[in-house]
């Protein structure tokens, strides 16, 4: 494997990895591969089907050999969109407590998660706990704990210019590559099946089922035409990209309070689909920034002190 800028000064450092959702750690195979990361995951990956994908993950995990946190899909995403409403911050900060502990009990050097994309709530969600358990674990300590975070439903080369001297960055061989295709392969059968389109020539979507919702039912395009940013954003998830772009895996550096203060976009997409969503008779009230995730993030920093 070829890496790249600051990789081999972390190859004898203990890393972590906290992702939203079972899957994300395919999006980081040769990295993580590499670093044999105390993986947590925030969610069951049931969406809104109600299908747990966690076994899915935990198959691969044990196939490589890396071992579990403690938080390991222990909420569904409709637990986290219900406490989340009900502005049940508190089950938030007991699980950013409980990260923060393991943190400093297993000794992490450096952690990588979900970026905020405005996109997924839960993917916002496991950004903010991270950033908090970072803080909290360094104020507990007085040792330092780098914070990364890598792209879900965008481009996965996509690192703003400031961010690249300081990025991890592997450029995978083909063998490895192969093996990160053959693992999504043998995963859950939506994922293998976008692989194996991607195979014959069409464009791999990291999001499958929201892409399709996007471009052909909702009629979002339209609606976004007025964010020209949010638009750019989500004709990438509904186009997808060559597989080929996989090669590449960046973690880029992440400020412990990214997505406290704003988003990508404005609004989030995630508003825009649960207000069509709301529409369509599914859920009952839309989770905003402003006044939900914001608040969120106010009561992890307030309560780390």
């Amino acid at each position: 494997m070829n890496t790249l800028d600051m990789t081999n000064l972390f190859k004898d450092k203990r890393a972590a990895m906290f992702i939203g959702h079972p899957s994300h750690e395919l999006l980081v195979y040769g990295w993580m591969n590499e670093a044999r990361p105390l993986t947590f995951i925030l969610t069951d990956g049931s969406g809104r089907s109600g299908e747990p994908r966690i076994d899915w993950t935990t198959r691969l995990l044990d196939k490589i050999g890396i071992e579990r946190g403690g938080i390991y899909g222990r909420l569904s995403d409709l637990d986290v969109y219900a406490s989340i409403l009900r502005r049940d911050y508190g089950l938030f900060i007991d699980l950013t407590d409980e990260l923060a502990e393991a943190l400093i009990s297993e000794e992490i050097d450096y952690i990588a998660g979900d970026a905020v994309e405005g996109v997924n709530v839960s993917h916002e969600t496991c950004r903010l706990m991270i950033g908090a358990a970072v803080e909290a674990a360094k104020r507990k300590t007085g040792r330092s704990i780098a914070n990364y975070d890598f792209i879900v439903v965008g481009s996965p080369s996509e690192c703003p210019e400031e961010l690249k001297s300081g990025a991890i960055r592997l450029c995978l061989d083909d063998e490895t590559l192969n093996n990160k295709i053959e693992a999504a392969r043998h995963y859950h059968p939506r994922i293998a099946a976008n692989v194996n389109a991607a195979l014959h020539g069409e464009m791999f979507k990291a999001e499958p089922a929201l892409a399709a919702e996007a471009s052909d039912r909702l009629g979002y395009m339209a609606i976004l035409e007025k964010y020209p940013q949010l638009h750019t954003k989500v004709t990438s998830m509904i186009e997808g990209v060559k597989l080929e772009s996989y090669r590449e895996e960046i973690l880029r550096p992440a400020d412990n309070r990214a997505g406290c203060t704003g988003m990508p976009s404005d609004p989030a997409f995630y508003e825009i689909y649960g207000e069509n969503l709301v529409s369509a008779g599914k859920y009952h009230e839309v989770i905003r920034f402003r006044e939900h995730m914001m608040p969120l993030a106010d009561a992890l920093w307030h309560h780390i002190g």
